[in-house]
């Protein structure tokens, strides 16, 4: 990596840092153990679809990466802090009225031309919450100095924008712009970084302008009330992500002889992920708030050292609001029930098995086998990807008694 490529990924991590850092959360409002009748942050999530940026929505040299999804729930769970330090985060982002939002970068380290920009869209519990978080005081921040402009943009139902200047732990001294402004019950922002004394205004303003042309012309808001009830508050999903957590699994250790898989990725699982991405988003909502009553899930990635070249194994774990639910996953987990084989042993309450060869795509010649056991409201999967001779019944039978193994160890055994 170059000096040049390193110090803009340094830019854009700040860049990141000044956009998410200042105010409010997210999720929906919490009143006791009721919930009102703002959308949950699954269905709103809907209307942020609208607002994916492309190439072709922003001035040349900008490559819009994809959209990211985060929750109350999810970004207390993701602190790197002790669990109380995470619920008072949650208690702000819901106090604040965040309900969902989605983040963009807008730039690659090392484009020509233009600075690293990242787009945050957020949903509020109405629109006195969104003006709060567009306009807040900025005269106290500590991690960077923050200057309002004396010519405004004229964006939304109201916009202001700051010219900012920071040093950062890497000692490089970076500058830049952020502009917030509001529609309703949204709230959208846009920073820019570059290193300081290179800051180009008019470049700034422009981008902001290109991403209020996207906005304006998708023309959708948020519904005033929800049309799914959700089966949990965000206060009840980050339980069950911290429940979910104690299962999760640092390695495989080699079965069989095999080579030990290494956890190479990980992260949570809310269903405002699978609506974000779904191209039926109704449809998806329904299936994981009021089929399955998905309160949250976990993802873990295997590999061996060979890398993405050698085997997969891969671990999922989803918390449901009972048995039924847990049930009802299997299914909308894997549709396709005609590769279904006989388990290669049975636990929990109900085994299911599934396994097909791959015969397109990068994985042609593969065979993938997937197996997914219940415990009450705890629906555990497992897939595997890799060769026949490797999948064996033994092989597959030591990975899955190794799961079994750490959910019996987990917080999440005598739910019911």
């Amino acid at each position: 990596m170059t000096g040049r490529s390193a110090l803009r990924l340094r830019l854009l991590a700040f860049a990141l840092l000044l956009a998410a850092a200042l105010l409010p959360g997210h999720a929906t409002v919490v009143r006791g153990d009721a919930i009102t009748t703002v959308p949950s942050a699954e269905e709103a999530v809907i209307t942020l679809k609208s607002f994916v940026l492309t190439a072709a929505d922003l001035p040349p040299g900008y490559s819009p990466a994809p959209a990211r999804v985060d929750t109350p729930s999810i970004d207390a769970l993701l602190l790197d802090k002790p669990v109380n330090v995470q619920r008072n985060n949650l208690d702000g982002l819901v106090r604040d009225g965040q309900v969902v939002w989605t983040s963009q970068g807008l730039a690659p380290a090392g484009s020509p031309g233009v600075p690293e920009a990242i787009f945050f869209a957020y949903v509020m519990t109405d629109a006195a919450r969104a003006r709060a978080r567009t306009l807040p005081d900025l005269s106290a921040a500590t991690t960077a100095r923050y200057d309002l402009l004396p010519d405004q943009l004229s964006l939304g139902d109201v916009s202001r924008s700051w010219h900012y200047a920071a040093t950062p732990a890497s000692g490089d001294s970076i500058g830049g712009y952020l502009t917030r402004w509001q529609h309703g019950s949204l709230s959208f922002s846009v920073s820019t970084a570059w290193p300081y004394g290179q800051e180009k205004l008019p470049d700034a303003a422009a981008l902001a302008q290109a991403v209020e042309r996207k906005i304006a012309a998708a023309g959708v808001a948020v519904p005033e009330s929800g049309t799914v009830a959700p089966p949990a508050t965000e206060a009840a999903r980050f339980n069950a992500g911290a429940a979910l957590r104690t299962l999760a699994l640092d390695g495989v250790p080699g079965i069989n002889g095999a080579p030990d898989f290494r956890n190479t990725a990980s992260g949570f699982l809310h269903p405002a992920g699978f609506v974000f991405t779904s191209r039926n988003p109704q449809t998806t909502l329904a299936q994981y708030d009021t089929r399955m009553q998905l309160l949250m899930g976990i993802d873990q990635v295997f590999y061996t050292p060979a890398g993405t070249a050698g085997p997969r194994l891969r671990l999922f774990a989803f918390l449901t609001a009972g048995s039924d639910g847990a049930l009802a996953g299997i299914a909308i987990q894997h549709p396709m029930a005609d590769d279904e084989i006989a388990p290669p042993l049975a636990v929990g309450d109900t085994t299911v098995a599934y396994r097909q060869t791959l015969t397109t795509g990068a994985s042609a010649g593969m065979d993938f086998v997937d197996v997914y056991w219940v415990h009450g409201p705890t629906l555990l999967n497992v897939d595997l990807l890799g060769p026949a001779d490797l999948l064996t019944n033994d092989f597959i039978t030591g990975f899955i008694n190794q799961v079994e193994a750490a959910y019996q160890a987990s917080a999440l055994t005598g739910r019911r």
